[in-house]
């Protein structure tokens, strides 16, 4: 499918340090085992997950996030999904409790079912922002430009077995949830995102235009 990256976006936890959303930790100590292959579709949990409220707002928002990698969604926007026929997800079933323990039986967990290749940092543009002229890079692409076309999508391990924990989504996603106003949730455009270079040079370097896999 031919990719058009300004139609593509990052699916991202809004972190707010002043005044920091809901969020939990799995109940269940073997569940932090499962928390990536969860969320990236790889299994399908036997049995309903349990998660409690630990920091933040006591009050649940719309999307809820673990300390973890785990996504909560409110029922009302997986009916959403199921009713604008997104793609690229599965559900599953979760149990929320609150601050006080009570029960929050409303949300499903969050898996990501779709795909894209790894990303390729060769066509990402170099730029210096801050007054400490920080270099970055611009700009998120996937080798090949390869993308199975769904709605929700995260990366393919790469030739290392390396991948990074983003969450992509399609325009529509992103247009959906304007729509009907669902809170907790950042997007930004492939074509516009940055990642540090430290970042990428400090796990991903052999990824890296050899010119930058030393740059300070």
């Amino acid at each position: 499918m031919k990719v058009n990256y300004e139609q593509l976006y990052t699916f991202e936890d809004p972190v707010d340090f002043f005044e920091p959303a809901f969020r939990v930790k799995s109940i269940d100590k073997k569940n932090l085992d499962i928390s990536i292959p969860l969320l990236k579709g790889e299994i399908k949990p036997d049995n309903q997950i349990s998660f409690q409220y630990y920091m933040g707002n006591t009050k649940p928002s719309s999307i809820i996030y673990s300390g973890m990698f785990d996504v909560l969604i409110e029922k009302s926007i997986a009916e959403l999904l199921r009713e604008n026929g997104i793609t690229g997800y599965r559900l599953y079933d979760v149990i929320v409790f609150g601050e006080n323990m009570e029960r929050y039986e409303n949300y499903y967990g969050l898996s990501i079912t779709g795909r894209c290749n790894t990303l390729d940092y060769y066509r990402s543009k170099l730029i210096h922002l801050g007054s400490a002229n920080v270099p970055y890079l611009k700009g998120v692409f996937f080798v090949n430009d390869y993308w199975d076309g769904s709605d929700f999508f995260v990366e393919e391990p790469d030739e290392e077995g390396n991948y990074n924990m983003s969450v992509y989504v399609s325009e529509k996603v992103v247009n959906l949830f304007n729509k009907y106003k669902v809170q907790n949730i950042e997007f930004e455009k492939l074509s516009e995102s940055t990642t540090s270079l430290s970042s990428v040079q400090s796990g991903k370097k052999y990824k890296l235009p050899p010119e930058l896999r030393d740059m300070e």
